[in-house]
Order: structure tokens, then C-alpha cells, then sequence
């Protein structure tokens, strides 16, 4: 299923293309004649599909949170038209309660968001376009900045994009004020080396890039800070002593409001 749905997505990207190289959800909505509202709606939602007299709706929220970059927004944007791409939520959506609130940014569990989430990373940052613009395998912070800037889209969205189609091992790791979100290991790193990182902030090394930042550190022009790190102090599981306990880079990212964003990568010096 998740196949048809990059397909579908990355198809619509050649249909509905942004300057940067993806899609672009406001080309998208407009060919289709669906009225998008971008406002500052507060905390109510961050994007709403609405079914109503006949006609769907989108609304944005734009504003109140200065965490809302524009690249959060429009990956909302193409969130909330991948439920209306993808023809079982559009139907769903239209026989329902005609109101679908949504979770964007790879967070909920629920089906649908998780396949709006897919839609929206695969239609923003289409593999071929990603490919072209990046080819090393010892990508980081800096590229992943990188695609977050050129193709418009949350800095999330670009990690994850990254991992799934750029080659090398890594671990993004998604924090809240003091625990772990979520975690999210390449499939080849994971076989290697099956198990979860350490999950509350009070784990970290001090003078760790994560711990800098969690603490309020200031943070580079470039827009991350970077340290060493080796395994044995994000897994459990590995003993100092291992031959397992590699030397790793540690970066991380501040997404103000939604947390930080941890980059884990060998250290290929």
C-alpha cells in the first residue's frame, strides 16, 4: 500500500511541480479547484480538509507559533492534499463526518495520518529530485538543512527523506522537552544493531550536541551543533568494551516548539 501511495505521490510531483524540484501543494489545490484558507487558526488544528455543500475545503494554520515555518506549513499543505489524492481518505472523508482534523509531521499512529505523512514527504521531495541534488553517502545536518531549504518542507520531512533515499547508516531520533518521540533506524543499521536508543534526556552524555540543545546552547549559524559520540552511550544494549561500540557523528537540530532532531551517523573520517 505504502508503494502505490509514493507512487501515486511522486507522480503528482511531475503534475503539480514547484521551481525547487517537488511538488507543490498550492499548484496542486488550484488545478483541482479546491479552496485553500491559510490563516493563523492559534492551536486549533494545523491543517483541516473539510467536505461541505458538495465542495472540499482546506485550511492552513499559518500562524501564532513561531515554530510554524514555512516549511512545516507546506508540508501541512501537501499533507492535507495527499487525503484528498489518495481516493479511499477522500471518500472517506466525503461519506463521513465531512470534517478531518489533522496530525501532520510523523507523530500519529492512525492509518490514514501516517499514509497523509508518506503522501506529503514523497510529493515535496521526490526521490529523483533528492538524488540528483545529494549523492554522498556521509550526508548530515548540513544537507539535511539543505533539502529542508530548497524544497520548502518541514526540517522532519527532510531527515526522513534523506534516510530513505540517500545511502549510509543512520539514526534520526525525534525528542520532546525530556523524552524520545519517536526513533527511526535505516533497515540495514537496524538488522546490525537491533535496539531502541535511550529515551529520557537524563541519559545524555554532558557536552553532547542533543544535550547542548535541549539545555538552550546557542546554536551555530549553521543552524545545528555537532559532537562525537559512540554507541555505547545512545544503545543500551552495547557495551563500551564491544567491538560494536563504533565511533559515531552526533548532530542536532532545534525545531523550536516540536522538539529537537537527533542525527546519528558513522564517522567516516
Amino acid at each position: 500500500m505504502n508503494e502505490d501511495i509514493i507512487q501515486l505521490a511522486e507522480n503528482l510531483a511531475e503534475d503539480h511541480k514547484y521551481a525547487g524540484g517537488g511538488g507543490d501543494p498550492h499548484i496542486g489545490f488550484g488545478d483541482y479547484e479546491v479552496d485553500l484558507v491559510e490563516d493563523d487558526f492559534y492551536n486549533a488544528f494545523e491543517g483541516l480538509l473539510r467536505y461541505k455543500d458538495g465542495e472540499f475545503q482546506v485550511f492552513i494554520n499559518t500562524g501564532h507559533n513561531h515554530s510554524r515555518t514555512k516549511g512545516r506549513c507546506r508540508f501541512t499543505a501537501a499533507h492535507e492534499f495527499g487525503h484528498y489524492c489518495i481516493k479511499s481518505h477522500r471518500d472517506s472523508i466525503r461519506s463521513g463526518k465531512g470534517t478531518h482534523f489533522s496530525k501532520s509531521g510523523f507523530q500519529s499512529k492512525e492509518p490514514m495520518e501516517r499514509e497523509a505523512d508518506i503522501f506529503a514527504a514523497h510529493f515535496l521531495v521526490p526521490t529523483k529530485a533528492l538524488q540528483k541534488r545529494h549523492k554522498s553517502p556521509n550526508w548530515g545536518a548540513m544537507e539535511i538543512l539543505d533539502v529542508h531549504a530548497h524544497f520548502e518542507t518541514s526540517v522532519t520531512c527532510a531527515a526522513l527523506r534523506c534516510q530513505a533515499s540517500l545511502p549510509g547508516n543512520s539514526t534520526l531520533i525525534l525528542w520532546g522537552k525530556t523524552e524520545v518521540r519517536w526513533q527511526r533506524m535505516d533497515r540495514d543499521w537496524w538488522f546490525d544493531l537491533p535496539a531502541r536508543s535511550i529515551r529520557n534526556s537524563s541519559l545524555l552524555a554532558n557536552g553532547s550536541a542533543t544535550e547542548k540543545v535541549l539545555n538552550g546552547y546557542p546554536i551555530p549559524d549553521e543552524g545545528y551543533v555537532r559532537t562525537g559520540t559512540t554507541r555505547s552511550h545512545w544503545f543500551p544494549r552495547i557495551a563500551p568494551w564491544s567491538t560494536k561500540n563504533d565511533i559515531l557523528i552526533e548532530e542536532a537540530i532545534p525545531l523550536g516548539d516540536y522538539g529537537v532532531l537527533t542525527i546519528l551517523r558513522p564517522d567516516c573520517r
